[in-house]
């Protein structure tokens, strides 16, 4: 089964003041959360609580380096026809809380369900919502990444999103490449040497220390994560996030 998770990056300002305790993060709500907001968040909160109701977070777990929360709410969906109304549905994912590189990791939610927990957990823990911050993943972040992955064979590249560029004496805004093995190309590395942006890369990582398995997977330069590889032990997920935050976003 594919999983899908979000990488966001808790503000330099507040990683050295993290202090997880359950009682107060099992009674922050999207109000509290609206009421503490300035002027310029207000409306993403006020947005946010049109679309979700009956929302609670608590402590669940540890994984590794990750501190888990579970994430509950009443969601709105779509409407299911067009003269129908919007459903509220249960939701529940998880979102991991990662001390040493200050990141959190939303599983299987979209961006607005991610940031009705994001916003409750940063009101929690720093009391501000704007703690828990969007990703942007820059070129040369992903050029050292690759680095890595290529380093002695271990790795093997089979998609990559590249934008703004030029090539044979024509600037193209988008060229997307996809292969086995691309990485042993010239073409590749010749395109993604000149791209300005790169939009995501596939590939499959080197064999794990934890499991011994090679994992298929893609990321964005937003911090969006699909892992293909079926039924993963959350010790893989955990390496391979370890691997991002050292390898991709030199924390």
């Amino acid at each position: 089964m594919i999983k899908n998770c979000i990488m966001y990056q808790i503000d330099e300002k507040y990683r050295n003041s993290i202090s997880v305790q359950n009682e107060p993060i099992s009674k922050v709500t999207l109000e509290d959360c609206l009421e503490k907001s300035d002027s310029l968040h207000k409306r993403r909160i006020s947005s946010l609580i049109k679309l979700a109701k009956n929302e609670e977070i608590a402590l669940s777990d540890k994984i590794g380096d990750a501190i888990v929360f579970n994430a509950n709410c009443e969601f709105k969906a779509r409407k299911l026809i067009a003269s129908g109304t919007s459903p509220f549905v249960s939701t529940s994912h998880k979102v991991w809380l990662r001390e040493k590189f200050g990141t959190i990791i939303s599983f299987d939610a979209g961006k607005k369900l991610a940031a009705v927990g994001n916003i409750m957990i940063s009101i929690a823990l720093f009391g501000t919502p704007t703690a828990i911050n969007s990703l942007k993943i820059k070129k040369e972040n992903f050029h050292s990444f690759v680095d890595w992955l290529l380093k002695s064979n271990r790795g093997e590249i089979n998609r990559i999103n590249l934008r703004d560029l030029e090539y044979g004496g024509t600037k193209f805004k988008q060229i997307i490449l996809s292969g086995s093995q691309l990485h042993n190309s010239d073409l590749f590395h010749e395109l993604f040497g000149s791209a300005n942006l790169i939009k995501d890369i596939g590939f499959k990582s080197p064999e794990l220390r934890s499991s011994k398995r090679v994992i298929s997977c893609r990321i964005t330069n937003w911090g969006g994560i699909v892992f293909y590889t079926p039924n993963m032990f959350d010790v893989e997920i955990n390496e391979m996030i370890t691997n991002f935050e050292t390898y991709l976003l030199k924390i």
